[in-house]
C-alpha cells in the first residue's frame, strides 16, 4: 500500500503557492523524508519552483518539471515524468499548481492518477486576502469552484497566506484569517495552515492572545526564497 503524503497547492495568481510549496518540500526533506516537488505552474514563468532547482537538489528534493522549463519553450510535463510520484518511491510529494483556473487545467490532465490516491492527498487552496480576486467570501467561492472544475479535484482545506510582502504584519494576517474562516464556514472547509514570516506569525500570535481570539489552523513559518534581487531592500 502506498503511504506517500501528497500536498497539492492551488489558488489565485499571486497567492504565494510556490513559496509555500518550496517551504513544505524543504522542511520535509530536512526532517528526513524522501521528497519530490512537482512544478505544474504553466501560468507564471518567473516565480516557479523550478527556479530553485539547485536549492532543491542540494537538499535532496527531486524536482519533477518540464525539461523545457529553463528554455523559451514551455511545454506541459509528459505523463511519464509525473508517473514517478505515484510509485510509492517518495514519502512526501508537493504539487505546485499554476494560479487561477487556467493553471488548474494542468492538474486536470492528471486527475485520473490523483483520483487513485485521493485519500492520501490534501488539496489546499492558498488564500492571500490582499489579492483583488479573493477579497471577499463570494469571490473566493467563485474562484475555488472554478479551480475544482478545471482540476477535477476536490479542495479539502484553506491556507491563510495573507501578505503584502515587506508591508506584511500580524494585524494584516489576522484580517485575512477572519476572511479565511468566514469563507471556510461558507464552503465547509477548515483553515489548515496560517503562514508567514516568523516575525509576522509572532505578532499574529500576540494579537490573538491579547484579544482572546481563537483561530483555526497551525502556525507555519515560511522563508522567502523567490523574491528577486531587485525587489529586496
Amino acid at each position: 500500500m502506498l503511504k506517500t503524503q501528497y500536498e497539492i497547492l492551488v489558488g489565485n495568481y499571486g497567492s504565494g503557492k510556490t513559496e509555500i510549496a518550496l517551504n513544505l518540500a524543504l522542511d520535509a526533506a530536512a526532517a528526513g523524508s524522501k521528497v519530490a516537488l512537482v512544478d505544474l505552474d504553466i501560468v507564471n514563468p518567473y516565480f516557479r519552483s523550478s527556479g530553485k532547482r539547485g536549492v532543491l537538489e542540494e537538499a535532496g528534493v527531486r524536482l519533477v518539471a518540464s525539461p523545457f522549463v529553463d528554455s523559451p519553450v514551455d511545454l506541459p510535463l509528459v505523463a511519464a515524468e509525473v508517473a514517478v510520484i505515484f510509485t510509492g518511491k517518495y514519502d512526501f510529494v508537493v504539487v505546485d499548481v499554476g494560479g487561477d483556473p487556467v493553471g488548474a487545467t494542468a492538474l486536470g490532465r492528471y486527475a485520473a492518477e490523483f483520483a487513485k490516491i485521493a485519500g492520501l492527498a490534501s488539496v489546499n487552496f492558498v488564500l492571500n486576502a490582499c489579492r483583488p480576486q479573493t477579497m471577499n467570501a463570494p469571490d473566493i467561492r467563485k474562484i475555488l469552484e472554478l479551480i475544482e472544475d478545471r482540476s477535477r479535484l476536490k479542495i479539502k482545506a484553506i491556507i491563510n497566506n495573507t501578505n503584502l510582502a515587506e508591508e506584511s504584519s500580524g494585524a494584516l494576517l489576522l484580517s485575512g484569517q477572519t476572511l479565511a474562516e468566514q469563507a471556510g464556514l461558507d464552503l465547509d472547509l477548515p483553515v489548515r495552515y496560517i503562514t508567514g514570516h516568523a516575525s509576522v506569525l509572532d505578532d499574529f500570535d500576540k494579537l490573538t492572545k491579547q484579544n482572546g481570539i481563537n483561530v483555526q489552523g497551525e502556525l507555519r513559518p515560511i522563508v522567502t526564497r523567490l523574491r528577486p534581487e531587485w525587489f529586496r531592500h
